[in-house]
């Protein structure tokens, strides 16, 4: 098929500009997720382990998110990779950074869960529904020990 080079490259650049809003897209719903992440802690504490289950969803949220981000930024043919514009690395290091400090307020709401739960009771229990991966009773100090924990990781 003989295509013009206009067409062409007016096809290229709308694809160069989906990259773009996918990459933007990919970082905004990681950083949903990520300030999420506390309502998936089950509080398990072992002998081994002194931290919550936070830092590795956190770790394996970003793990992801890098990974298909550079899929996303591959070369196209006929315009270079989005890594080579300087305005998409800016946008890029401050999304990163987004998605850090949401791991941060993360850990703040999930501090302030454990505050009005002990100011409901001295010792909170756990869920129902996390009964099976768990079957601890944490105080509001273990939990905020814990918590703490994450933040030395």
């Amino acid at each position: 098929i003989n295509i013009p080079l206009p067409s062409v490259m007016c096809t290229v650049e709308l694809v160069h500009d989906m990259q773009r809003l996918c990459v933007k897209c990919l970082f905004e719903s990681s950083e949903v997720s990520i300030r999420e992440l506390h309502s998936r802690e089950n509080w398990e504490i072992s002998q081994e382990r002194g931290h919550t289950a936070l830092p590795l969803l956190f770790q394996n949220m970003v793990l992801s998110l890098l990974s298909t981000v550079k899929e996303v930024m591959e070369p196209i043919r006929y315009r270079e990779s989005l890594t080579q514009d300087s305005d998409i690395n800016n946008c890029i290091q401050e999304m990163f950074y987004s998605v850090v400090i949401s791991f941060a307020d993360c850990l703040k709401d999930l501090t302030d869960i454990i505050e009005s739960e002990s100011n409901e009771k001295d010792s909170v229990s756990i869920s129902p529904d996390k009964a099976d991966q768990a079957n601890v009773n944490t105080t509001k100090e273990e939990r905020l020990v814990l918590i703490l924990g994450n933040n030395m990781l």
